[in-house]
């Protein structure tokens, strides 16, 4: 697929990510990795992109890519697979929320003769959500669902 973007005429296939340059050669993008495990930013007319946006715009040339308050999520949460089946537009707390899911940081032990000992508890939207549970598993569950469910629009 290609597209002119910035004045820069751009191509993704093969998985790979080319420019076209003025002699109309087709050169690659490196994929050099950031600090943050993500293939290296290019630069298109002075302006630094992540390759994944770059991927996403191309197969979805509607998409507004300076749009901030959108992030390109990779589904199976391997930074390095641009493919576009792996790719979908999030908001910031779905992809925040969707990086933490499978870790529970929001519960407590309480030692004193409780029945249900097990208190989960975690924030969305600035509104606090707590509940008792008489075991591990069942808090873990509704944890996940409700933070799915609060958390996600759709």
């Amino acid at each position: 697929m290609e597209l002119i973007f910035r004045g820069t005429k751009l191509k993704y296939e093969d998985e790979k990510l080319y420019r076209q340059l003025k002699t109309g050669k087709w050169k690659e993008y490196t994929n050099k990795l950031t600090n943050h495990g993500y293939k290296k930013e290019i630069s298109i007319n002075n302006k630094m992109f992540l390759q994944h946006r770059i991927i996403y715009l191309i197969h979805n040339p509607e998409w507004n890519i300076y749009d901030r308050k959108q992030c390109i999520n990779h589904k199976n949460k391997n930074r390095l697979d641009n493919k576009i089946e792996n790719l979908e537009v999030v908001t910031h707390l779905q992809n925040s929320q969707d990086k933490d899911m499978d870790k529970i940081k929001g519960y407590d032990f309480r030692k004193d003769d409780r029945k249900k000992p097990y208190q989960f508890r975690f924030k969305s939207n600035g509104k606090n959500y707590s509940k008792y549970f008489s075991n591990i598993d069942d808090g873990r569950e509704w944890y996940l669902a409700e933070r799915r469910k609060l958390c996600y629009m759709n």
